[in-house]
């Protein structure tokens, strides 16, 4: 059966099976090439997958592989620090392939019943369940003696772990076992790891708890993660790297830092963006200290979006770098922000699903809380408060030029604000139900009364980022330099709000 020549229809069933675009061999042709164009090479292959089942001789040149090292950590610079990956021709899977799927109706007749892994019909569960109930044994277990388990790295046993420790250990010995590493003594697998690599539990894990917890694309965490750890083969890291130019803007050393921030085609690119940057200044010597201040003044609802947004900008930007290095594409501006937004739309269309469904909500408020079409001037108060420390924020738009400002004369005005309690008591010239603002309150009511029309509306926090993130800004940073004139995305009123 094994033997048996193959069919076309066969030899055509398996090439499409097989995934279209893995990486390809030495013949540089993947599983979408044999597809197309079928038609042309689909009878030379077919004769070449024959002629293997009938004469058993496979064409040297076939199993030429090959071998990509990916390293398993940084630095690697011995054969078992990296992880081989093998690159076979296509022509060659597909031989493989056959074989493989003719094997598997006997698979289970060839391997022992005690392995519980890779075979169909069999559960790879079941080993787990099993250790559990030893685990469970042994912890169970009163009286005199005892139970022990050892799991081993079995592909470091031989290298690591004299056989006279282990049968000293198998023997039953009845020393007691301490983990010197740790206080209380007992050995666990995480111990066993950071002694290993010689570190302990990172200062930064609440960081990564946050950005775990968005559960944005595993892609571009991934991408997020190599950033701000620091392990992106970037120039300044190469020693064998002659030039340490920044490939983009020649103009300065490569590192981290630089190519996703202080580069003026970075910049640009977060100028232009939903998250855009303000004045030029970045909280930080380094890229996580740089995305723990966005993260700290942004409102926690766009967390999600600009992590998301954050690991496209990383992808877009490490993409042009390296096809500027190894294919010699320019660099444009335009083409790799039109890619970064593409991929930032494609990952929070769910979200925007979402944030639609809330948004449709907000347009069934009373119209009394609306903007009247003959206000002139809408003001956008927000402020931030915590643990004692305050800010606040004023976004100021006129209506008729959509222009943002601080300064203005009018005799209309409306004011939209997330705090719905607040807009429903002023709106009727009320103080709000909370006595320690009464004081300003009063102030509030008595300068409204100066504008010939004055009215309150209710704007959602994700609609107010703008102010909601000016106003943490302000209490982080514990002063105020006056007016600041942001950059960036202008000051937009939502429609639900207009009449």
């Amino acid at each position: 059966m094994i033997k048996r020549v193959s069919m076309q229809q066969e030899i055509l069933n398996t090439v499409a099976a097989m995934h279209m675009l893995k990486a390809p061999g030495p013949d540089r042709m993947s599983g979408c090439f044999y597809r197309r164009y079928w038609e042309i090479v689909g009878m030379e292959v077919t004769q070449m997958v024959q002629t293997f089942f009938s004469s058993g001789v496979l064409e040297h040149r076939r199993n030429y592989t090959f071998i990509c090292l990916i390293p398993k950590e940084e630095n690697a610079c011995i054969v078992d620090k990296f992880r081989p990956i093998f690159l076979c021709n296509f022509a060659l899977k597909i031989i493989s392939k056959i074989i493989a799927t003719r094997l598997r109706t006997v698979i289970d007749k060839l391997i022992s019943p005690f392995q519980s892994a890779f075979v169909p019909g069999r559960w790879i569960i079941e080993s787990f369940i099993l250790t559990q109930e030893l685990v469970h044994t042994i912890k169970k277990k009163k009286g005199k003696g005892g139970l022990m388990s050892i799991k081993l790295d079995m592909l470091k046993t031989y290298d690591r772990i004299e056989w006279n420790f282990l049968e000293e250990v198998l023997r039953g010995n009845r020393d007691l076992l301490v983990w010197r590493e740790a206080t209380d003594g007992e050995f666990t697998v995480k111990r066993g790891f950071e002694t290993t690599l010689l570190v302990r539990p990172r200062p930064d894990s609440s960081f990564w708890k946050l950005v775990w917890r968005q559960k944005i694309n595993y892609r571009y965490f991934f991408m997020i993660w190599r950033v701000v750890v620091g392990c992106l083969p970037t120039r300044d890291r190469l020693s064998f790297a002659g030039e340490k130019s920044c490939m983009l803007c020649d103009m300065k050393l490569e590192t981290a830092l630089h190519i996703f921030w202080d580069c003026p085609r970075a910049r640009a690119i977060w100028f232009s963006s939903s998250f855009p940057v303000i004045g030029g200044v970045g909280m930080g010597n380094s890229m996580k200290e740089i995305i723990d201040w966005v993260i700290l003044i942004l409102p926690g609802e766009l967390t999600f979006q600009f992590l998301a947004f954050l690991g496209c900008l990383f992808e877009g930007i490490w993409k042009a770098r390296n096809d500027l290095l190894f294919k010699g594409c320019s660099a444009d501006i335009s083409s790799v922000r039109k890619y970064i937004m593409g991929r930032f739309s494609e990952s929070t269309s769910l979200l925007d699903t979402k944030l639609g469904d809330k948004r449709s909500a907000m347009r069934g408020i009373p119209s009394v809380y609306r903007i009247p079409n003959s206000t002139n001037l809408i003001c956008l108060p927000n402020a931030s408060c915590k643990k004692g420390d305050a800010g606040i924020a004023v976004g100021m738009l006129d209506k008729e030029k959509n222009h943002s400002l601080w300064e203005a004369d009018y005799r209309s005005i409306a004011i939209a604000c997330d705090a719905l309690v607040v807009v429903k008591a002023l709106d009727k010239s009320r103080c709000p139900p909370i006595w320690d603002v009464r004081p300003l309150a009063m102030k509030v009511i008595k300068f409204c009364k100066k504008f010939d029309i004055c009215n309150f509306s209710h704007i959602s926090r994700v609609d107010n980022f703008v102010t909601d993130s000016l106003a943490k800004r302000a209490r982080v940073e514990g002063h105020c330099n006056g007016i600041i004139d942001r950059e960036g995305t202008p000051v937009m009123i939502p429609d639900y709000l207009v009449q």
